[in-house]
């Protein structure tokens, strides 16, 4: 069987409460708050979300569309990506959130997700799930295809360590799906800042 870099499927998640995220904050230094309303920042992020969309459409790609939901709020809802990723022969895997309100996106999509598998499971596939989210409980976290980078055509995936990408869970993942594991430490002039035990940046 011959392996594909890209799908031509994917999911999207239209956004409810888009916002700047102070859980996040913490360790995510490409996330600024502008002090706009949050309402006008909402409001962007779903033009933009149904720009991209159509236009996703407009050149053959399948795109599934699930609505978020004020409640709980889930303000990084648009990226479902690093939550779970999805792998030939049915196996769907989950993965361990930094961040409180991050994790809560996995119980409010999960259901939905998995009727979207099942329904277009290919024809002898066996639906299987690989769910990683116990190793949060030990400070643990692997946050799906924002951790990791997947070479799928070559079976290597590749981690720039951090208090988001656990090293000893991405050598798991990549035991349990087959990938050479190729973990790294990655340095910024702009983010030399040194963690705590929790994760979060020491100014």
């Amino acid at each position: 069987m011959k392996r594909k870099q890209a799908s031509h499927e994917v999911l999207m998640v239209e956004p409810s409460c888009f916002a700047f995220n102070q859980e996040t904050a913490v360790n995510n230094l490409y996330q600024h708050q502008d002090q706009k309303p949050l309402d006008q920042v909402q409001k962007q992020a779903l033009e933009e979300f149904k720009t991209y969309v159509q236009a996703l459409r407009d050149r053959g790609v399948q795109v599934h569309v699930f609505k978020d939901s004020p409640n709980p709020r889930t303000p990084d809802s648009i990226f479902p990506n690093n939550w779970f990723s999805t792998h030939a022969g049915g196996h769907l895997a989950i993965y361990p959130m930094f961040a409180k309100n991050r994790q809560a996106e996995v119980d409010k999509f999960l259901p939905q997700l998995e009727d979207l598998l099942l329904r277009d499971l290919p024809q002898g596939s066996i639906y299987r799930k690989t769910d990683y989210r116990e190793n949060g409980k030990k400070s643990a976290y692997l946050e799906g295809t924002g951790s990791m980078v997947l070479d799928r055509v070559h079976k290597i995936a590749y981690c720039a360590l951090s208090p988001r990408s656990d090293r000893a869970l991405f050598e798991s993942f990549c035991q349990d799906f087959a990938y050479e594991a190729v973990p790294f430490q990655a340095y910024q002039a702009l983010s030399c800042q040194a963690y705590d035990k929790k994760g979060f940046i020491v100014m």
